[in-house]
């Protein structure tokens, strides 16, 4: 007679690992889409940066045997190494279902957005275990994605917010809000001051048309800026900064 089957997962007989129902399973399953969704909203990151996490979550939390009930149920192949398996479920799942699906507006720029195809294709291979392939389109992906940097010194200029008034507020002259934050304003080279999200709406465009940023009232060009926040400094050299 022939050996029943025996679940790779739950080590119960009568099934494999493609028909496991377990309720630990489940609940590992769910964990883990709950994670990728942790990953793919992250704020201040790239979809590389927010991919590489999900990957690195997926190969130095899970074993293998978990790598395959969680590919079992979204209907890939389970053979393959432990890279393997992860580099296919950020393919399938982490790219293909969130990135191209509910999070692809919301969540990934627009420059980003137009490579994701070549993006995808080289963790696709990286699960077939086709290394250097993977690796040339990658450096496709981020040859396209390059965006330009511009010579501007961001610096913190410390701002004193007393018990009695812990928040104070400023008119941004260009969105026209008379409650935005004081920890929010940007202050120009020029002396002029908007708020973080108006300034990086400008740094974005000179990044598109390829042109230095100028002041948005007296259309000053300016290669200094100071702000309130770490976050904001930090934010502003990664994107837009380059070490003058």
């Amino acid at each position: 007679m022939p050996r029943p089957s025996k679940c790779g997962y739950c080590c119960k007989e009568g099934h494999n690992i493609r028909k496991c129902d377990s309720e630990e399973g489940n609940r590992l399953f769910n964990r883990v889409r709950s994670r990728a969704i942790d990953y793919i909203v992250l704020e201040n990151r790239s979809f590389h940066e927010r991919t590489q996490l999900f990957y690195e979550f997926l190969i130095n939390i899970l074993y293998v045997d978990e790598l395959k009930l969680i590919l079992s149920k979204k209907g890939c192949r389970i053979n393959g190494n432990k890279t393997e398996l992860a580099a296919r479920f950020v393919y399938r799942y982490f790219i293909q279902e969130l990135g191209y699906g509910p999070y692809l507006r919301t969540h990934i720029d627009d420059n980003e957005r137009d490579h994701l195809h070549i993006y995808g294709s080289s963790w696709e291979l990286r699960s077939e275990n086709s290394f250097i392939e993977a690796n040339q389109q990658l450096d496709r992906y981020f040859r396209l994605i390059e965006r330009r940097k511009f010579p501007i010194n961001v610096v913190i200029k410390p701002i004193d917010l007393t018990e009695e008034e812990p928040t104070q507020y400023f008119e941004c002259a260009i969105c026209m809000e008379e409650q935005c934050p004081i920890l929010d304003q940007v202050e120009l080279g020029c002396g002029h001051s908007f708020c973080v999200s108006c300034v990086s709406g400008v740094l974005t465009n000179s990044q598109k048309n390829k042109k230095h940023p100028c002041c948005g009232l007296c259309r000053a060009v300016f290669k200094n800026t100071q702000v309130h926040t770490q976050k904001i400094m930090e934010d502003y050299n990664r994107r837009f900064c380059f070490a003058c």
